[in-house]
């Protein structure tokens, strides 16, 4: 192949200009000197050979002019001893110049040739070219196809060996050509085949396409499977009239489909005797060329439809045969593999659209289900995306969120999500986003009753919800959404509060009540001991000199005993034990003259406020009681305030309605006057709150408080049937509020005051087993002037009122045989009119019930001293009591 210009598929001007002039040099060399009257032909030929590689016409007609022209000038000029006008030069210089002529003509025909056949080579590879293109598109289909392109392929190799060969061997030119006519004929035969072939596999890919796009576009199953019906008939082409895709059930064949039918006259059809039972059975692709030949099997037809031939391949489901795909031709036809292959592969497509309908079908099942039970849940429920987009919610999701509906709640979250505050747990600080439930299920986390507080902030709703949550994870456990159920527990969590509440107010009660027991044991045998120090020690004053030095040391010893009485009696106030003698009192009445008192108790840098409530209801409560209140109280306020300060007592009315007892378990609902008692001190720690009522419990340094103070009001007020509420926050004070019940009788009793102890003769009984105490009252009472009777036992007393008449009995009222109010009833049999005065640390609820006294019951606290005895014991003889 000779050199072409770059880009322009022509002779280079450059390399045929210098072989024109080589050529035509070395000619001028070899007719002029080398071989001047012979070779003629090959000196002419030779020069002109370089235009057959170079395939340049204008090349070669040069050089055949020029050559020409030399063989004229070697002939006529050149060559002086030769006369031109000699006829010989003239017949050589003509023979010369045919001779290149000739040379000439054939090389140009050579060249022609070539390149005729260098167009032919390019075409055929060109046409090569696409005939790979297409054998690779339709070589999954059709092997042959393959084949054929290979074949094509040595074809061609062979074609360019021969155009190498038609390059060197000119003489075999005409034969070559004939078999390029053959081998083209040979080429458009395969390539009509190609054509047809990829016809068919455009039509597959066709109806393919259009199946998957109705599959994508969710796409009828009946309309799809008309979609392949028609599609079958296509691909048969002219062999087949009609289609139908059948499927069993029971006893018959249901038409799913057909196409080339008309109208049918049945929609299903005899499953017996007919072929597609025959198909099913062997599980195979089976033809019956000519159905007048199978008189057993029974074919279908339609008014405008007879069939002679038929053509069936299993339809296959789950991978076994449900039904059959049929073609029916109205002549007797053989049925290639190529029809096979067609029938196979349309049936193939029809799985794919019944498997699809199917599973669409169950899914759409499925998803009924799904959103019946999530709209029937009373939880709330949200399904989310990868994205965290809402995909699903249920009713019960709106009313989780104080919404009307679940759209209204949709779009209001979507559109505005800062109106819904959401906390973890009981923290104060919103929640950060990354921390709610639909990211934190999105991260792969899984939780079960997470705690989150909601707000809304449009409403100003607040609730508590219980969250479970978790992703939704696909078969390759990628997470693909998340799923979170809530439930409102706003009432649970209320109710587990105040259950706890009433376990912390239960476990108070209990630690109370089990200090109680323990202070009134300790009082009643700490009071017994009292008697007999303090009695003992009064005894000796009387007889001993004033002057005398013993006389201040048994003084001591007596303020000893009454400060050991004051803590007993604070003990058995707190343990609800102390004996108490209750009346109707004008609480405002009462107060005021223990003012006086209140202001030298808590010191004159302290302020004392006094505001009494107009028209306050009547209590009813023991005078005493209503002192120790007052002044223990009083003494906390002072210590709190530690300087100057204003401590404020005020009184009031308060009605307690069920509403306020459910918040606050330890109040009864009823009516109620206050007393409260607030000081601007240092205030209580939270912390401290629940103990400050326990008896021994300060916050005071050593040695100045017993803490028994806080612990005496308590009792007082429990055992008034009252409550007491306190309410502190360090550095701001304290105030403490008492609710004592109002009394039923509103008219004030009058209090009547024991007067100074006389003498008497009358004869005692006095009853004591505690045998200091028995010797102490026996001697005390003789230096009175009575007579006096002295018992240890319940028993001992009988028998000794037996004897003679007695006109007053002392007994204590907790005893071993009997207590005194068991004794007193025997005694009292025998000597009707018998007066009685009980003595005790405590009652136990013998002669009063629950502290307080029965009607008509005389009674000493004990320790007491014996001058208050002495005015008790005259007071009963004389007036019966108070």
């Amino acid at each position: 192949m000779g050199l072409e210009s770059k880009g322009t598929g022509r002779p280079s001007p450059v390399l045929s200009v210098a072989i024109f002039l080589v050529a035509v040099g070395v000619m001028a060399y070899l007719r002029l000197f080398l071989f001047r009257d012979t070779l003629i032909t090959l000196t002419y030929g030779l020069p002109l050979l370089p235009c057959l590689w170079h395939r340049d016409l204008r090349l070669l007609w040069s050089m055949a002019g020029a050559f020409t022209v030399l063989a004229a000038l070697k002939a006529f000029w050149v060559l002086p001893d030769q006369n031109p006008e000699d006829f010989y030069e003239v017949v050589q210089w003509s023979f010369q110049v045919t001779n290149i002529v000739a040379v000439g003509v054939a090389i140009h025909m050579i060249i022609r040739l070539t390149e005729r056949l260098a167009k032919a080579n390019r075409d055929l590879a060109a046409s090569n070219t696409e005939l790979e293109q297409r054998a690779e598109e339709v070589v999954r289909q059709n092997r042959e196809i393959h084949e054929q392109a290979e074949e094509l392929t040595q074809q061609n190799e062979e074609l360019t060996q021969q155009t190498e060969e038609l390059t060197q061997q000119s003489e075999e030119l005409q034969h070559q050509e004939e078999e390029l006519r053959q081998q083209a004929e040979e080429l458009q035969a395969q390539s009509e085949e190609l054509r047809s072939a990829n016809d068919e596999l455009q039509q597959r890919e066709s109806m393919l396409g259009t199946i998957l796009a109705s599959l994508r576009g969710g796409g009828r199953g009946e309309r799809l499977l008309d979609q392949v019906c028609n599609s079958l008939l296509s691909l048969l082409g002219e062999t087949a009239g009609g289609a139908a895709i059948v499927q069993a059930s029971g006893e018959s064949l249901l038409v799913l489909s057909h196409a080339g039918w008309g109208e049918l006259t049945e929609a299903q059809w005899t499953f017996d005797r007919s072929f597609a039972s025959v198909i099913m059975e062997r599980d195979q692709t089976g033809y019956v060329d000519d159905l007048a030949a199978r008189p057993d099997l029974i074919v279908p037809s339609s008014p405008k439809r007879k069939f002679r031939s038929i053509l069936a391949t299993p339809l296959r489901v789950d991978g076994r045969p449900v039904g059959a795909v049929e073609a029916y031709a109205k002549d007797p036809q053989h049925w290639t593999e190529e029809h096979f292959r067609i029938i196979e592969w349309v049936a193939a497509q029809c799985t794919v659209v019944i498997e699809r309908t199917r599973a669409e079908e169950s899914l759409r099942d499925s998803e009924a289900k799904l959103k019946a039970a999530l709209h029937s849940m009373t939880d709330a429920v949200l399904i989310a995306d990868v994205d965290g987009r809402i995909v699903e919610v249920n009713d019960a999701f709106a009313t989780f969120h104080r919404f009307e509906s679940k759209e209204e709640c949709t779009r209001r979250l979507r559109e505005c999500p800062e109106i819904l505050d959401v906390f973890l747990g009981d923290s104060q600080d919103p929640a950060p986003p990354e921390q709610l439930a639909v990211p934190r299920a999105l991260r792969g986390e899984q939780a079960t009753n997470a705690l989150y507080s909601l707000h809304r902030r449009d409403t100003g709703d607040t609730w508590m919800g219980s969250y479970s949550f978790g992703p939704i994870l696909d078969a390759a456990d990628a997470v693909v959404g998340s799923v979170v159920v809530a439930r409102d527990v706003t009432e649970q969590m209320r109710a587990i509060r105040e259950r706890q509440h009433l376990e912390s107010q239960l476990f108070q009660s209990q630690k109370m009540e089990s200090v109680g027991r323990l202070a009134g044991g300790v009082a009643h045998d700490f009071n017994n001991m009292l008697v007999v120090i303090l009695g003992n020690a009064e005894l000796a004053l009387s007889d001993v000199d004033p002057a005398s030095s013993i006389r201040e040391r048994l003084q001591e010893i007596v303020r000893a005993a009454e400060r050991s009485a004051d803590i007993t009696r604070q003990l058995l106030a707190f343990a609800r034990k102390q004996t108490i003698a209750p009346k109707v009192l004008d609480l405002n009445a009462t107060l005021e003259p223990m003012l006086m008192m209140i202001r030298r108790l808590i010191g004159e840098d302290i302020d004392l406020a006094w505001k009494p409530a107009r028209g306050l209801w009547r209590v009813k409560i023991d005078p005493g009681q209503l002192d120790q209140l007052l002044a223990n109280l009083a003494t906390n306020a002072r210590d709190a305030i530690g300087g100057v300060g204003k401590v404020e007592i005020e009184t009031g009315n308060a009605s307690i309605d069920e509403e306020y007892c459910a918040e606050h378990p330890e109040f009864t609902s009823g009516e109620y006057v206050t007393l409260t008692v607030s000081d601007d001190g240092r205030g209580i720690a939270r912390e401290k709150m629940s103990s400050i009522f326990e008896p021994f419990y300060t916050t005071k340094d050593v040695g100045k408080g017993t803490g028994l103070g806080l612990a005496t009001v308590f009792g007082i007020v429990k055992q008034n049937g009252g409550f007491i509420n306190v309410y502190s926050e360090p550095g701001e004070g304290a105030t403490f509020r008492i609710y004592l019940p109002r009394a039923e009788d509103d008219a004030p009793e009058t209090e009547h005051r024991v007067v100074d102890p006389g003498r008497g003769t009358e004869t005692v009984l006095i009853v004591e087993d505690e045998e200091a105490n028995l010797h102490l009252l026996e001697n005390y009472l003789r230096n009175l002037g009575y007579r006096v009777l002295a018992a240890a036992t319940p028993g001992e007393a009988l028998a000794l009122a037996e004897g003679e008449p007695v006109e007053l009995v002392v007994t204590d009222v907790v005893m071993p045989q009997m207590n005194g109010r068991d004794l007193a009833n025997r005694l009292i049999t025998s000597q009707p009119g018998l007066k009685f005065i009980f003595m005790s640390g405590y009652t136990a609820d013998v002669i009063a019930h629950r502290g307080v006294l029965d009607e008509g019951v005389n009674f000493v606290q004990k320790p007491y001293a014996l001058r208050e005895l002495g005015a008790k014991i005259r007071s009963v003889l004389d007036n019966g009591g108070d």
